[in-house]
């Protein structure tokens, strides 16, 4: 979050504590919403991009990276 919050054209960062988009939509109204090619065709995502449909939403869907961990960056972040 630390470094997102430093990039000029970001607004705001905020933890997600839960797993449903539309919540954050109807409560900050944001108009962008990035997500991995990983979950591009999955059930959820497809229900998402129904559900923004009629809102101002854009999905934008970056590459997924093979072999690159979040959990990994995190674990030698920690580590540092």
């Amino acid at each position: 979050m630390q470094i997102l919050e430093q990039i000029k054209y970001v607004d705001k960062v905020i933890s997600c504590h839960t797993l449903d988009k539309f919540i954050f939509f109807e409560k900050l109204n944001f108009d962008i919403l990035f997500s991995s090619t990983y979950w591009e065709n999955s059930a959820r995502w497809k229900n998402y991009e129904k559900k923004f449909k009629n809102t101002k939403v854009k999905i934008i869907y970056l590459p997924y990276t093979n072999n690159v961990s979040s959990s990994r960056i995190k674990e030698k972040i920690k580590a540092l």
